[in-house]
């Protein structure tokens, strides 16, 4: 023990033996014995953990910013798509079709552009991840349930009906005289 200057203990119960080795053991060989305490694992567990939570705070970040982009863009679409049929929600309207009627129109329409786009973009994700999550050499699992795919499409499908009617019914407020005048000028 005299040869060593220094002395590495590994110890299934940790705080067992931090405990000793700060009362029984100092107190006994208290000027030959400098004890100091490093517990490697737990310090590098902590700056895995943070690293993992950075990267996952970016991650979020990043994702929250592109859905938010997505959703204005999405809006501005579909505002401009009722602005170049105002000409057909203004003659419509003089004819004295409801609103809700044409709000009808504009969401099966919506619906229409969503079996054409998202779901096959949907679908096709999610066989490329079950095809994916078939390959052994790929460590990280790759799983999508239908379930979640059905929810996600859906989640799209709503959202889309929404920012398609909330243009309409902004034209729909005005009275059908105010909004053929508005389509001449």
């Amino acid at each position: 023990n005299l040869v060593a200057d220094r002395f590495y203990i590994l110890s299934q119960d940790k705080a067992a033996l931090k405990e000793y080795l700060e009362t029984d053991a100092n107190r006994t060989l208290k000027d030959m014995l400098k004890v100091e305490i490093l517990d490697d694992y737990t310090d590098a567990w902590e700056e895995k953990v943070g690293q993992t939570q950075l990267r996952l705070d970016a991650r979020t970040i990043v994702t929250v910013t592109i859905l938010i982009l997505c959703l204005v863009m999405l809006y501005l679409f579909q505002r401009s798509r009722v602005q170049e049929r105002i000409g057909m929600v203004a003659v419509y309207r003089l004819l004295g079709i409801p609103g809700r009627k044409l709000a009808t129109i504009f969401c099966m329409e919506s619906f229409l552009i969503f079996l054409r786009t998202t779901l096959p973009a949907a679908v096709f994700v999610w066989g490329v991840l079950g095809v994916l999550s078939l390959i052994r050499a790929i460590e990280v699992p790759l799983y999508l349930t239908w379930k979640a795919a059905a929810i996600g499409g859906g989640g799209i499908l709503l959202l889309h009906m929404l920012v398609s009617v909330l243009p309409l019914y902004r034209l729909l407020r005005l009275p059908p005289a105010r909004l053929a005048a508005k389509f001449d000028f």
